[in-house]
């Protein structure tokens, strides 16, 4: 059984509008058979890590969804 896989930033998260594309496409995938990973303002390099992680676990029939934001939006390490 095909999984889907959607991975970016805010513009792959849940909405408050009903009927936003990745809700759309997860009530395509019967039971729970689907993987969202979002959070506002969400660099590349994040979004890429994730899907690294999680290629393991992919299978070749699986439908994956990356949104990439601008390049601009880069990660700043953090200092403690």
């Amino acid at each position: 059984m095909s999984k889907l896989w959607i991975i970016g930033d805010s513009f792959t998260g849940v909405s408050k509008e009903k009927n936003y594309w990745p809700e759309i496409l997860c009530s395509k995938f019967k039971g729970k058979n689907y993987y969202v990973s979002s959070k506002s303002s969400r660099d590349s390099q994040t979004i890429i890590d994730i899907f690294l992680r999680n290629l393991k676990d992919i299978n070749s029939e699986d439908f994956v969804i990356l949104v990439l934001p601008t390049l601009a939006r880069v990660r700043v390490p953090r200092i403690s």
